[in-house]
C-alpha cells in the first residue's frame, strides 16, 4: 500500500502515515527502511498491520519548492505545470510583448531596435532550457524530446532571424513580368511585321 508521511517526531522516533485508502497508520523508526529520516510529504510504500505501518520504503521524496536561482538556472529537480506557466511562460511572454512595444515605439533606429530583442532572447535561453528540463522530469520521459527541441530551437531561430535578414529581404534586381496589355501589344507588333514582310515579298513578284 502507498501513502504520504504526515509527520515524524524525532524525539519519540514515531510518525504517522496517511494511506491512500483514506486511513491513518502509525509507525516507529524501526519500521522505516531508508537512507534518511522520514519527512512530511514523503511518498512511501508500506504494509498495513492493523493501525500500524510496517516495512516502510521511500518511493518519492517530499517536494521542496526551489529558490529563484535554482528555478532559473539549475536543470535538476522538477516543477509542476502551474509553476511552469505562472512563474515562467506567462511572465516571459508578457515581458517580451511589453519590451517589443517599448522598443519599437521609443527607438527610431531600426538597427538598435532589432538588436535588443535578440539580446533578451539570449538572456532567457539557458533559463528556458533548464526550466523545460525540470518540467520534463515531472511530466515523464516522453516529455523530454519536445521541450529540448522546440523551446531552445525556437529561441535560437528567433535570435538568428533578428540578426540575419531573410534572403527575400535582401535587395534583389527587380524584373517585372509583362502584363496582359503588354503581351497584346507585342503580338500586334509581330503580326504587323509579318504583314509588312508579306506585302514586300508580293510587290517583288509583281514587278
Amino acid at each position: 500500500m502507498k501513502g504520504d508521511v504526515i509527520g515524524f517526531d524525532l524525539d519519540a522516533n514515531t510518525g504517522a502515515i496517511s494511506g491512500h485508502d483514506g486511513r491513518r497508520y502509525d509507525f516507529a523508526t524501526m519500521d522505516w527502511h531508508g537512507d534518511r529520516r522520514p519527512q512530511h510529504g514523503d511518498v512511501v510504500d508500506f504494509t498495513a498491520d492493523g493501525q500500524r505501518a510496517t516495512q516502510i520504503y521511500l518511493v518519492e521524496e517530499a517536494y521542496v519548492a526551489p529558490s529563484i536561482g535554482v528555478f532559473l538556472l539549475s536543470p535538476d529537480g522538477r516543477i509542476s505545470r502551474s509553476q511552469y506557466w505562472l512563474k515562467w511562460a506567462l511572465p516571459v511572454f508578457v515581458i517580451g510583448i511589453a519590451l517589443a512595444l517599448l522598443v519599437f515605439v521609443t527607438i527610431d533606429d531600426p538597427t538598435v531596435a532589432a538588436t535588443i530583442i535578440p539580446i533578451f532572447d539570449l538572456i532567457i535561453l539557458w533559463p528556458g532550457i533548464a526550466i523545460l528540463i525540470k518540467r520534463s522530469h515531472d511530466s515523464g520521459p516522453l516529455g523530454v524530446v519536445h521541450p529540448l527541441v522546440s523551446g531552445p530551437l525556437a529561441q535560437l531561430l528567433a535570435a538568428d532571424r533578428a540578426f540575419v535578414p531573410a534572403r527575400h529581404d535582401r535587395q534583389q534586381p527587380f524584373r517585372a513580368r509583362p502584363g496582359a496589355a503588354e503581351l497584346t501589344r507585342r503580338r500586334g507588333r509581330i503580326e504587323r511585321d509579318r504583314s509588312i514582310g508579306a506585302a514586300r515579298v508580293a510587290r517583288r513578284f509583281d514587278r
